[in-house]
């Protein structure tokens, strides 16, 4: 080790000496992973892209569920047995967020963690660890998560997937051959690979391209890569649904393994690391704050205090400012879709009112009257739902568009607030905050983008209309099915409108506690470090000069730990 550095306990070991009460639960979380020696590897993207199968077939068993739609709901975590595994191997332990810890056999996984059995996680379920016995991983100290998919129908699956990128170490990203990476994508990318030792990624389906198009897909990605990222990010394209026996997938695979075996031990230290220093830097800026505010409250400038202590006031006052802003925004999505649902829905049945009346009078006539009924309905299933569609796709584009913009807007906010209060803190308390935008924590809430494909439950209401008939009579089917069209198009309008809705209130919803999120917890910091110092004139001049030495030495020894880490992260 080079001179000056420290081994990652030496760096816990500090942590632990200065850490505050409300940083303790992080501080053990990093011991035991120092601990048990287990690299976590998270298999991330985008929804349907493929990621549970992709962890089957390193796994070589079909131990995690899939599905033609988005099917994983819950970060599910996959490692090896080991003698001190408290979990039997073959059985799933489950954490809920009351608490609770169960253990269930893997025949039970999908209840837990599926959109289809646990929908919207009614369940309460935190996380799902399940322990395997020998497999083609067994001699590697890692773990494999399985994320839920952003990006997803669901937003709670894209809530819990953010959760789970804050204590990834390396990472696997799924994307597809066709469609190719998208730009949502690529900023999930440049998102993963900023908090990842080591990205790697899968281009996905590529047995559905022809070698020249999958020539063309590999290009692109690479050149995505490039631009979205800071450091090289291996790429490999093939079929996880193939295995081994796939040609792509094997050499993703041997290229996975030979990873974990000449990197996995040090990248972990160097994640590990990582992690400590983010922990460290916020350490440092609390200390600063709290220490030269407890002297100016000492030499009687209590009132530069207060006046920063006002800024951070200010500060959550902007950010109501914001929300009102966006649900502003949001309501005028909302009312610009009421009107297009309303044009689409006048312009729909007089088409399909025109359409309907050509095809009587054409291929549909002379029909009995139960064929009568049945191809007329078909013909206005097809209208409809081929027009609400188009419908949907390009509304989505608009309200996402819109839901662009007040992202753009809202993380220039964030970094304009958290400028000011470094200025307002150099200016202020003469002190210099390292204070960074939360940016991968600003990240909208895509979901809505795939939101708007047919849903495989979408059927028109026609058999229910059917009972209503009273077979016979040829123009009597004829005007019911006239009648009743205005009510079919209408439903299925009102259906998509209200999806669509829906998708935007949860769209800005995401957004602003997004960056809520990101700007609390270093208010929260800021303002407990300068109630303590308000409060210090009330003890005793000995107990001040005490507190005042215990936050010198803390600050001395977070200065001394940050240059050691920055030094051994440099050499590792």
């Amino acid at each position: 080790m080079t001179p000056g550095t420290v081994s990652l306990a030496g760096v816990l070991e500090s942590l632990a000496a200065v850490a505050s009460s409300d940083d303790m639960a992080q501080l053990e979380a990093l011991r035991a992973r120092a601990v048990t020696r287990r690299l976590r590897v998270l298999v991330a993207g985008e929804a349907k892209r493929g990621k549970s199968t992709l962890v089957n077939r390193l796994l070589g068993a079909d131990v995690l569920p899939t599905g033609v739609v988005p099917v994983t709901a819950i970060a599910t975590t996959v490692r090896r047995d080991r003698a001190d595994s408290t979990v039997d191997a073959g059985r799933v332990r489950a954490v809920f967020l009351d608490g609770r810890e169960a253990s269930f056999g893997l025949g039970e996984l999908a209840g837990l963690v599926t959109e289809r059995e646990n929908p919207r996680n009614e369940k309460g379920v935190a996380w799902v660890e399940i322990v395997l016995g020998p497999g083609p991983l067994d001699k590697f100290d890692v773990e494999l998560v399985d994320t839920p998919g952003t990006g997803s129908v669901f937003v709670h699956n894209s809530d819990a997937a953010r959760e789970a990128y804050e204590s990834l170490d390396a990472a696997i990203f799924v994307v597809t051959a066709d469609p190719p990476i998208s730009a949502a994508e690529r900023d999930l990318l440049s998102e993963i690979s900023g908090l990842s030792v080591h990205t790697m990624l899968f281009l996905n389906k590529a047995d559905q391209l022809s070698p020249d198009e999958l020539k063309e897909a590999e290009e692109f990605t690479r050149d995505i890569c490039a631009q979205a990222t800071d450091q090289p990010v291996a790429v490999f394209a093939g079929s996880a649904r193939g295995g081994r026996t796939d040609v792509g997938f094997a050499e993703f695979a041997d290229a996975f393994t030979s990873y974990l075996t000449t990197r996995g031990e040090q990248d972990l230290d160097r994640a590990l690391l990582i992690h400590a220093r983010r922990l460290a830097s916020t350490l440092l800026d609390t200390t600063r704050l709290a220490q030269r505010s407890a002297e100016l409250v000492a030499a009687g400038s209590r009132d530069l205090v207060s006046a920063f202590a006002d800024r951070l006031q200010e500060l959550r006052g902007q950010q109501r400012d914001l929300d009102d802003r966006g649900w502003a925004i949001e309501r005028g999505l909302r009312r610009s879709l009421d009107t297009s649902a309303a044009q689409l829905r006048d312009q729909l049945t007089d088409r399909a009112r025109t359409e309907l009346a050509r095809a009587l009078d054409g291929r549909l006539a002379g029909l009995q009257v139960e064929e009568l009924d049945e191809h007329g309905r078909a013909l206005i299933a097809e209208i409809v739902t081929t027009a609400v569609d188009r419908w949907r796709e390009q509304e989505a584009g608009t309200a996402d568009a819109g839901l662009q913009a007040m992202w753009r807007r809202a993380v220039s906010e964030h970094e304009r607030q958290l400028a000011g209060l470094r200025d307002a803190a150099r200016e202020l308390l003469d002190v210099d905050l390292a204070a960074q935008p939360d940016t991968q924590r600003l990240v909208d809430s895509r979901g809505f983008w795939y939101l708007f494909e047919r849903p495989p439950s979408v059927e028109l209401p026609f058999a229910a209309a059917a009972r209503r008939l009273v077979p016979g009579r040829t123009r009597r089917a004829r005007d019911r099915l006239y009648e009743e069209l205005p009510q079919l198009v209408d439903r299925q309008v009102g259906r998509a409108r209200a999806d669509l809705q829906e998708r935007i209130q949860e769209g800005m919803r995401r957004l602003l506690a997004d960056l809520r999120r990101a700007q609390d917890d270093l208010l929260e910091r800021f303002e407990r470090a300068l109630a303590e110092a308000d409060q210090s004139h009330e003890i005793t001049a000995a107990a001040q000069q005490e507190r005042s030495a215990q936050l010198a030495r803390r600050l001395q020894r977070l200065v001394q730990l940050l240059g050691q880490l920055d030094t051994r992260l440099q050499v590792g």
